[in-house]
């Protein structure tokens, strides 16, 4: 009876491991798919960057994950960038579409309001008045 108990553990620590090591797999593929994402989010962000007259942006390239790039705060629960910290770096240009790509990213602080934020607002206010 011991031979059969032994088997039938083995077996079910055998599928444990399996079910364990599937699940940590899908995990590290939708890590890394987000952090594909992420890091071609912020790369369209930058090529919208026409004015940076301190060179910062400079750091965002491909020879260091985007992880360390200047400004660019990352989760390490979730390998995803909940912000950007863009505040007075004279920055100008407009905004990336490709930003909301960026499910995690919650803040992102600059030290001027884009025209287009402003536009945004002004068609809300004149969907709400009519």
């Amino acid at each position: 009876m011991t031979g059969r108990l032994d088997y039938q553990c083995c077996c079910a620590l055998f599928l444990m491991c399996v079910i364990a090591h599937l699940s940590l797999a899908h995990y590290a593929a939708d890590a890394s798919s987000g952090n594909e994402t992420d890091r071609l989010a912020l790369l369209e962000f930058k090529a919208k960057i026409t004015v940076e007259p301190l060179g910062i942006m400079g750091s965002w390239n491909d020879t260091s994950h985007f992880y360390n790039w200047f400004g660019v705060t990352c989760s390490k629960r979730h390998q995803r960038v909940p912000k950007l910290n863009l505040y007075s770096l004279e920055l100008g240009g407009s905004i990336s579409p490709h930003i909301r790509n960026m499910t995690f990213l919650r803040t992102v602080d600059i030290n001027e309001i884009p025209q287009e934020i402003y536009r945004l607002f002004e068609k809300a206010e004149a969907a709400i008045s009519v």
